[in-house]
């Protein structure tokens, strides 16, 4: 057992509260080994101790009905080491609240009130999820439905912003940056500018997320460039004026420093562009690719084709005729860099492909071709509109990209041809960054997969010719997922970590029954620290990474979830989840070929009060719908694709498996599962089994 020390910072609905505690514990988990007192000499705190109350979880082992204790509790005494001591233990499905205080601070009755107080704020907790934890009357605030106090504001420590200003609130001291954070801030507090300090943060201000959203709105007006998260993480007014000053002059200097890119010794990238005749005057940038993208090139190459290469379709609702669709698609084209991306397999193992981003007139002129992407325009019907049928390469997109992509086309044909940032500066940071940080990632990926072993998919007894695919879909697996995302809540786990529990279970399946076993498998891991305005939301940053499930007979599937939960947390420090499945190989062993992925539920955008002239709809088709003309155009167009020369120097084929892909995703109040992968690999008997097992799994937690 180990002391730590927690901060948190009381802001936001109880939902949101509780999913930032959760988050702030995980953080806290992965360094709980780090001694008290060297904390507290690092956080030089003027006081001599860091906290003056502590908490205890006691989790005692579960009970049958027949269970008799052999002792029992008949009084007790406590010496406390803090002011106030609490310890919350569940028993028989109900909670037992053990508190001491020290006597020189709190008399008898004040330690009764601290437990009924307990028991209220726990009730408020349970009870109203989408309430604020704070409520403000007059000067005083209330907490969890708490009697509201007053607060009082602690004097300055010497050398803190408050004791360095002397309190200070002239118009002298803000600055034109400052100014506007305060205005919106104010804006959207509805309180007079004298009011907010320059020390103030939105917490201590009484703002959550949403409010940050309004006042980064309210910012970019003002050309003050500040992301929510920015806004939230940021620890004074100060701080946030300071990051949008030094993120001005960043945005500057990124094309002559960040964004340069320096290849390795063995990759001469002129004469790479030479062999397929495309000109160095014709490329805006040359960067390494991703491990996403390297994976998903070599994938779609071992499979002569037929993955990773699909066709989406959108109805376009609204006055657009052919002509406008086509002139947004080709602004569009030189507005998102990505979209001009092509690829060139190097022969190096440290950078096995690099991607060349044209440059717009190189594009438009047919200097350069873009083999990966494929814009049409279909008139339907009369009175029907049109259907815009994109095909584009997964290297070029993921989940979260992909619908950011047509948010953008949306704009261009409402005649939006507003300029907004593409985002090249911040995806050359992005990728140059990729590399950096290898050795502590190979430290990592190497002690984390220590004792497992990757899930193997039994083949089919079918000798299918390669590139043929098995699909199977069921869209209602599970038909509600409430009952589910009850037993997250009340375990605090999310229920992509119940659902990757769940087909863990099935996939391993005898394994999860009969003795302990260590299960290897991969997941898509969805990188997305910012949200839709953000300059990278319409390029890919997925990862596919190994998630290691620790299987065997007792092993509850909250347990499971919540063990898959903290090492998928974990995954996500310091760059770990940047790998490629190539490096896993060398140094591991292992070769990855199931892969795991939750689709995210679309984010809900606030409903506006005019509606849009134009929409973009997707149009979902079940798997196996489709006519037969574009099934044979495009086998035919990928063939001569995967044939070209840009692809013959992979260095990673064999590293990358034709893998069989398992999806997740909340449609409505249902659950989908579906199964993907080589027809000699995946029969539709055996991905139906999966997939009822998996429901069976899951009925039985929600109960």
């Amino acid at each position: 057992m180990n002391t730590v020390a927690m901060r948190c910072i009381l802001h936001g609905s109880v939902s949101g509260f509780l999913k930032y505690v959760e988050e702030t514990i995980a953080d806290v988990r992965y360094h709980q080994h780090f001694p008290l007192r060297k904390a507290h000499a690092a956080a030089k705190s003027g006081s001599s101790k860091m906290f003056n109350s502590l908490f205890l979880l006691q989790r005692s082992p579960e009970q049958g009905a027949s269970f008799s204790p052999l002792l029992w509790s008949v009084g007790g005494e406590s010496a406390v080491e803090y002011p106030v001591c609490v310890e919350a233990e569940p028993i028989d499905g109900g909670l037992i609240w053990r508190v001491a205080c020290q006597a020189q601070l709190f008399s008898r009755g004040e330690t009764e009130t601290l437990i009924n107080q307990l028991e209220q704020v726990l009730k408020f907790i349970l009870e109203r999820e989408t309430a604020e934890v704070l409520s403000f009357h007059g000067e005083d605030v209330s907490i969890c439905g708490m009697p509201a106090v007053a607060i009082r504001e602690a004097a300055p420590i010497q050398g803190s912003p408050e004791a360095t200003l002397g309190l200070q609130d002239e118009a002298d001291n803000w600055r034109e940056t400052d100014s506007a954070i305060r205005d919106a801030v104010c804006h959207v507090l509805g309180v007079p500018p004298e009011s907010i300090k320059p020390w103030s943060n939105l917490h201590q201000l009484g703002l959550d997320s949403i409010s940050a959203i309004k006042v980064s709105v309210l910012l970019r007006k003002r050309r003050v460039h500040l992301k929510p998260r920015e806004l939230v993480d940021s620890p004074s007014l100060e701080d946030m004026a300071r990051s949008a000053r030094l993120g001005h002059e960043t945005e500057e200097q990124l094309s002559r420093t960040d964004s340069q890119w320096m290849p390795p010794r063995d990759i001469d990238a002129g004469s790479l562009l030479a062999e397929h005749g495309l000109g160095q005057d014709a490329v805006e940038a040359i960067l390494p690719a991703s491990p996403m993208q390297a994976y998903m090139l070599t994938a779609w190459q071992n499979s002569c084709g037929s993955l990773f290469f699909p066709e989406f379709r959108f109805r376009v609702e609204g006055p657009v005729d052919t002509l406008q669709a086509r002139k947004a698609w080709l602004a569009l084209l030189g507005k998102m860099p990505i979209l001009r991306t092509r690829f060139i397999a190097t022969g190096s193992k440290e950078v096995p492909w690099i991607q060349m981003i044209a440059k717009e007139d190189a594009v438009h002129s047919g200097l350069v071709s873009q083999p990966l992407v494929n814009f049409r325009v279909v008139e339907g019907a009369s009175g029907e509109g049109l259907t815009i049928r994109l095909r584009i390469h997964h290297a070029l997109y993921d989940g979260f990209s992909l619908p950011a992509l047509m948010r953008r086309l949306g704009d261009l044909l409402i005649g939006d041809w507003g300029s907004k940032s593409n985002g090249i500066l911040h995806w050359a940071r992005h990728c140059i960054g990729l590399p950096m940080a290898r050795v502590e990632r190979r430290e990592f990926w190497t002690k984390y997969l220590r004792g497992g072993a990757p899930i193997s998919v039994p083949p089919t007894l079918s000798e299918e010719t390669k590139g043929t695919t098995t699909s199977y879909l069921d869209v209602s697996a599970i038909n509600d997922v409430a009952p589910l995302r009850a037993v997250a809540l009340r375990h605090a786990i999310s229920l992509q970590s119940l659902v990757l529990a769940a087909l863990a279970t099935s996939i391993g399946g005898q394994d999860a029954c009969s003795g302990e076993k260590a299960v290897v498998l991969g997941i898509y891991l969805a990188s997305r620290a910012e949200g839709q305005d953000s300059p990278l939301a319409v390029y890919p940053t997925l990862n596919l990474v190994p998630l290691k499930v620790q299987l065997g007979r007792g092993c509850s599937a909250i347990t499971l979830a919540r063990g898959i939960q903290e090492d998928i947390h974990s995954m996500g420090i310091a760059g770990r989840a940047d790998v490629g499945l190539w490096e896993i190989l060398a140094w591991t062993g292992m070769k990855i070929d199931c892969f795991i992925n939750f689709l995210a539920e679309p984010p809900v955008e606030a409903a506006s009060a005019d509606p849009e002239p134009v929409t973009l709809t997707p149009i979902r088709e079940e798997v196996g719908e489709g006519d037969a003309a574009d099934g044979e155009l495009s086998a035919s167009t990928s063939r001569a694709a995967w044939e070209e020369p840009w692809l013959q120097k992979n260095s990673i084929r064999d590293a990358i498996q034709l893998s069989v892909d398992i999806e997740a995703a909340v449609h409505g109040q249902g659950l989908a599962l579906g199964v993907f992968g080589p027809h000699g690999r995946v029969s539709n008997e055996w991905a139906a089994k999966l997939v009822a097992d998996t429901a069976a799994f899951l009925g039985d937690v929600a109960g």
